[in-house]
């Protein structure tokens, strides 16, 4: 390495009770040396506090922030990084694992470009009990994740957000301040802050298993699938995602890559009778098809 900077992890819990120790000594493990850790509680309702409470008691070096309410992982990435010295940063969730070589990992792909928005790699998907179900990119997935990333990353992006493991992700801090973080008004965090960093950065990927992605039944890439309160708010951020995207988008293949996903929620909207989502993708469609035309 040319150089070894700060890297912050970002360990957000909220009722991880079963799993926070596991993830908090995966940092602890790492072979990188540079490492400061932050750990966010969000007002978990569980044991969770308590556990971190005795865990830090032997750890002093390490940030504690107890949110006094729930403030949503958006949120509480942003406060967490104005303590944060690392040039780069990780946003990891407390159930699950950093295998010992992935700060390395990715600190290393930095050395070839420091201004990368971010770099990520591949992860292992496990379960509750630590099992290895199967692997997020296979090896064919891994060619077009190589093939995209060379060539309009941010249009494959605008498609399908798959090409991207989130768990797996090194981000440039410097960048992320730029770009003014996530955005708080939205239910989720990641896809918006791809979109809008790719669209202005080079991304990198790494092909190795770098994480364990635990997959449990209350994760949030399960809550797509329902269709409850929760599921809505999931949606209605999609939405507003895809409208920043609208106005972010200059080329007639950027609008064009939007389609499909207009489509899609489209199809939702409808499924879940929400009248008022689909008259407002109606109208974004409409819009995109004019700029298609007029390019």
């Amino acid at each position: 390495m040319h150089f070894f900077p700060w890297v912050t992890v970002i360990c957000s819990c909220y009722n991880h009770q079963d799993y926070v120790i596991t993830a908090l000594e995966s940092v602890k493990a790492q072979t990188y040396a540079r490492v400061e850790l932050i750990v966010v509680d969000d007002f978990s309702n569980d044991d969770s506090r308590k556990i971190i409470k005795t865990w830090i008691a032997n750890h002093p070096e390490i940030v504690y922030i107890e949110n006094p309410i729930n403030l949503g992982l958006n949120a509480s990435v942003n406060h967490a990084l104005k303590k944060a010295k690392g040039t780069y940063f990780m946003d990891f969730a407390a159930d699950d694992v950093l295998l010992p070589n992935c700060i390395e990992s990715l600190v290393e792909k930095y050395q070839t470009n420091p201004n990368y928005g971010f770099v990520f790699g591949n992860a292992d998907i496990i379960n509750a009990t630590g099992e290895k179900l199967n692997t997020y990119f296979n090896s064919q997935r891994v060619e077009k994740i190589e093939n995209a990333i060379s060539d309009h990353f941010y249009q494959h992006l605008l498609k399908k957000s798959d090409v991207i493991c989130s768990v797996s992700a090194l981000y440039n801090k410097t960048i992320f301040n730029q770009l003014k973080g996530y955005d708080e008004d939205l239910y989720f965090e990641d896809l918006d802050y791809w979109l809008r960093v790719s669209k202005k950065h080079p991304i990198a990927f790494v092909n190795k298993v770098l994480v364990q992605k635990r997959h449990l039944e209350n994760s949030l890439e399960n809550a797509f699938f329902y269709n409850n309160h929760h599921t809505k708010q999931l949606h209605i951020t999609l939405y507003l995602i895809f409208k920043k995207a609208y106005k972010l988008n200059t080329k007639k293949s950027e609008y064009i890559a939007l389609l499909p996903r207009i489509y899609k929620e489209s199809r939702w909207a409808i499924k879940s009778f929400n009248i008022t989502y689909l008259i407002r993708y109606k109208l974004l469609l409409i819009q995109v098809l004019y700029k298609i035309s007029v390019h």
